[in-house]
């Protein structure tokens, strides 16, 4: 059995794009996360059902206006979260952004998250879902 076929199947790195001053983009590779961090992922999952939002129909809009309106949606489902929910998904971001990047210091990592934490998140839900539904 070959290194290869798990290859195959595990989530790949997705990047974190963040436009600059300037009008280009930083690129920030975010790795996935590992198992022990499943168990936070699910917690907050099932809080942020409770905090019922209805979702926007995403069909009709371009990339643009979908990536705005999940935006929007995450910060209106992130509002009626509870302290610990929102304590919770800033460490499974800090988590995230220090499996990425082991060389930067914790307190700019911290710094970071606070201020991307819904987009990152956001990512973050998108990269543990395709880790769940690769055959």
């Amino acid at each position: 059995m070959s290194e290869m076929m798990f290859d195959r199947h595990i989530a790949k790195s997705v990047e974190f794009r963040l436009k600059r001053e300037d009008g280009e983009f930083d690129i920030f590779v975010i790795k996935p996360l590992p198992l022990k961090w499943f168990p936070d992922i699910i917690r907050v999952t099932q809080k942020m059902s409770k905090a019922t939002v209805l979702e926007p129909d995403y069909t009709k809009m371009t990339a643009d206006e979908k990536k705005l309106a999940e935006l929007e949606y995450n910060k209106e489902v992130l509002d009626k979260l509870d302290p610990d929910a929102m304590k919770l998904i800033a460490e499974i971001c800090a988590g995230s952004m220090e499996l990425s990047y082991p060389d930067i210091p914790k307190m700019k990592i911290e710094l970071f998250v606070q201020q991307n934490m819904m987009e990152l998140f956001s990512l973050i839900m998108d990269q543990s879902q395709q880790q769940q539904t690769i055959k």
